[in-house]
């Protein structure tokens, strides 16, 4: 759920005192959500500006979120550009949810433009001729060129929409709209970082089942050669008693076998390149070849089955697992040999 244009109109009016603040520092914890730490005449404050998919928003909070393992690129722009500029004002572009921060630095004007628009929403920094110098991600507009080197192009106004206000502003602090959008945010946002941890762990897991469904297909066709190397004995036993009818050169043999119901005639292949002896050895080989697999192919069916039930018992627990339960099974997945 991202806040609506009436809500953000309302976060901005309530953001105005901060106006004049030094920006102190900037931090980007998600590839589309930074937080300025400023300070005032009131003293410090931190403000908030998120366009990720369905948390886009803007408002003062009083907990900064967690750092991800490595930064952003966006961040080292933000902090070389802004970091100890002056904080001018913030606006908001009317009927839509797009805000302005605007800057004053040594080298002169920018904006931090935020297009809060859920799931296409992105950041971008302007010079003070309107052109695009950096943006958080990737361009996700069709209709405008959203890159660095061209003029920002606002989105076209959306249609006036019926809007009732959802939060309840806290009046015990400083900025009682921004407490309440805050405290709503904490659980989307802790939700959010359970789902996307769920899903490091899934992806890998998944792929680790089907590895196995593979390797368990490569495995039931060798051991459906197994009878094919009791053919190869039983041709090799016939052809045993019978080496000196076989002529050098032949490309078969006709031999008798005797059954329960009487003799038979059985007409065994042979190489002609190799000698009648080259050609009994050469059946016999390949009946020990497959058969002394079949024991390693059985065992390593075996093993797969178990990893392969295992894994899929590891994704039923992912699925309903906490936050801190997924280091464990982490741990498990990479034991299984599908770990991220």
């Amino acid at each position: 759920m991202s806040l609506h244009a009436g809500e953000i109109d309302a976060v901005v009016r309530e953001l105005a005192p901060l106006a004049g603040a030094r920006v102190d520092a900037v931090r980007v914890h998600a590839e589309r959500a930074l937080t300025l730490e400023l300070y005032g005449r009131s003293g410090p404050a931190l403000l908030l500006l998120s366009a990720e998919p369905d948390v886009t928003r803007l408002h003062a909070v009083r907990a900064r979120p967690p750092q991800p393992p490595s930064p952003f690129p966006f961040q080292a722009v933000l902090r070389r550009e802004i970091e100890g500029a002056r904080l001018v004002g913030i606006e908001s572009l009317p009927g839509d949810r797009v805000v302005a921060l605007a800057f004053e630095t040594p080298r002169g004007a920018l904006r931090l433009v935020g297009e809060l628009t859920g799931r296409h929403g992105n950041l971008f920094l302007l010079g003070a001729d309107g052109i695009i110098q950096a943006s958080a991600g990737r361009n996700l507009s069709q209709r405008r060129k959203l890159v660095p080197g061209e003029p920002y192009e606002p989105p076209a106004n959306p249609p006036a929409r019926p809007e009732r206000p959802r939060f309840t502003p806290d009046p015990a602090s400083p900025f009682p709209l921004s407490a309440a959008i805050e405290a709503h945010y904490a659980t989307l946002e802790q939700d959010r970082i359970v789902a996307e941890a769920r899903r490091r762990l899934r992806e890998p897991v998944r792929a680790g089942v089907a590895r196995a469904g593979r390797a368990l297909a490569k495995l039931a066709e060798e051991a459906a050669r197994v009878p094919a190397a009791e053919a190869d004995r039983r041709m090799a036993d016939l052809l045993k008693p019978n080496l000196r009818a076989v002529k050098r050169g032949a490309r078969e043999v006709t031999v008798t076998e005797w059954t329960e119901e009487g003799p038979r005639e059985v007409q065994v292949a042979l190489d002609p390149a190799l000698t009648p002896q080259a050609n009994l050895e050469r059946y016999y080989r390949r009946y020990r070849r497959i058969v002394e697999s079949a024991a390693r192919v059985a065992a390593r069916t075996a093993e797969v089955r178990g990893r392969e039930a295992a894994l899929r018992a590891l994704l039923g627990e992912i699925d309903g697992a906490p936050l801190e339960e997924l280091s464990r099974l982490e741990r498990e997945a990479r034991r299984l040999g599908a770990g991220p």
